[in-house]
């Protein structure tokens, strides 16, 4: 089938074969697209991390999108620390610093202290973290 010709056939197909779980399937229709974010967004449905990082490759908007993706997902197995690691990855230090609000405002609520000792600890590592990074680029 020719991309040109059929576009909308293709990109029809690739919804009803990703759809019906019929992922070859799908995967050969995106790449007949050339739609390399939607081959990328079946891979984050089908949590396929790796195969999203790695068609993410060198494109810096996709590979930013796959680790916010990533790092939300990781939220939901509470794997905190990895998705701290993925928001930082992706530019997106504000998201970490708002995670970590939020788990220490759920840890007071549920009295949990440890979890709260645990996080101003990160939250430590982060701030001393930008604060060498802020002095390196003050002595240079």
């Amino acid at each position: 089938m020719n991309k040109s010709d059929h576009t909308d056939l293709i990109t029809l197909c690739s919804y009803y074969f990703k759809k019906n779980n019929h992922h070859a399937y799908a995967k050969e229709a995106f790449l007949k697209l050339g739609d390399l974010k939607g081959l990328i967004l079946m891979h984050i449905e089908l949590k396929s991390w790796n195969e999203a990082f790695s068609l993410a490759g060198q494109n810096n908007n996709l590979l930013q999108f796959v680790h916010l993706q990533y790092a939300g997902f990781l939220i939901t197995e509470d794997k905190f620390e990895g998705a701290q690691d993925s928001y930082k990855k992706a530019g997106r230090v504000d998201l970490s610093m708002k995670m970590l609000e939020n788990l220490i405002d759920n840890a007071i609520c549920e009295k949990r202290y440890k979890v709260i000792n645990a996080v101003i600890n990160i939250t430590l590592t982060i701030i001393f973290i930008i604060l060498g990074r802020i002095k390196f680029k003050l002595q240079n």
